[in-house]
C-alpha cells in the first residue's frame, strides 16, 4: 500500500503547485512563506454497477494514505444492462455485438457530462478511473492528445484501476492508434482480478501509453 502510495504521488506531485505558491513575496507581512499549498483535485470514475458513493467508500485507505489530494467522486450518468454482471451504472449504454465487439451508444453525452462536471466542480489537475471508469479515463488521455477535449476539460495525469481497451471499434481504433504523451499516468493491474483479467488489463497500456523513445 505505501509503494502504491508512492508511485500514484509521483505521477501527481510534479503537476501539484509548488511549495509557497500563494505566499507573500516579502518577510514582515505576516503571512507564513509555508502557506499552504491547493490540494491535489482529483476527478474519480467509479466502474460499471458502482455509485460515487461505492468507490468512496472502497477507496477509503488510500485516501487516507495520500495528504493534500482531494478527490471528487461522480456518478455515472447512464443505466446499462451487462449479459453477466446485471443491470448497473454506466458511462454509456452498450450492446454486445460479438465475443469481441461491444457497441457503444450516448458516450458524446458522457463526455459533455464529463465537461459539465469539470465546469462546475473542477479545476482538476488528474483523474482517477476504475474499470470501466479506467477505460475513459484513458479515452479522456486519447482525445486531450488530439486536443478533442472541450476547453474546460484540462488535467495531467490519469490513474487507472484495472482499466481496459474499448471493445467498441471506434473508440478502440482511436485508443490503438494514439499515443499519450501529455498526461502522466499509473497503471495498477489486478493479477487475481476475475471481471477484468491482467491481459486485458495490460493492453491499455499499448502502444497508448507505451511511448517508443
Amino acid at each position: 500500500a505505501m509503494l502504491l502510495s508512492a508511485l500514484l504521488l509521483s505521477a501527481a506531485l510534479p503537476h501539484a503547485p509548488p511549495p509557497g505558491a500563494g505566499a507573500a513575496a516579502t518577510a514582515g507581512e505576516g503571512v507564513s512563506s509555508m502557506a499552504a499549498v491547493r490540494p491535489t483535485r482529483i476527478l474519480a470514475l467509479p466502474g460499471f454497477g458502482q455509485s460515487s458513493q461505492m468507490f468512496r467508500s472502497k477507496t477509503g485507505s488510500l485516501r487516507k494514505r495520500l495528504k493534500n489530494v482531494h478527490f471528487e467522486f461522480v456518478d455515472p450518468p447512464f443505466t446499462s444492462k451487462h449479459e453477466s454482471i446485471g443491470e448497473g451504472l454506466s458511462w454509456y449504454e452498450f450492446s454486445t455485438v460479438g465475443e469481441d465487439e461491444v457497441k457503444w451508444s450516448r458516450f458524446d453525452e458522457s463526455l459533455q457530462y464529463i465537461s459539465e462536471v469539470f465546469t462546475s466542480r473542477g479545476p482538476f489537475d488528474g483523474v482517477m478511473g476504475f474499470s470501466q471508469g479506467a477505460c475513459v479515463a484513458a479515452l479522456l488521455s486519447v482525445l486531450r492528445e488530439r486536443d478533442s477535449l472541450p476547453p474546460p476539460v484540462q488535467f495531467q495525469f490519469v490513474w487507472l484501476f484495472s482499466g481496459f481497451c474499448p471493445k467498441d471499434p471506434e473508440w478502440r481504433k482511436l485508443c490503438l492508434e494514439t499515443q499519450v504523451r501529455k498526461i502522466s499516468s499509473v497503471h495498477v493491474i489486478g493479477e487475481t482480478d476475475q471481471i477484468i483479467s491482467p491481459q486485458r488489463s495490460t493492453e491499455v497500456l499499448l502502444p497508448p501509453f507505451q511511448l517508443d523513445d
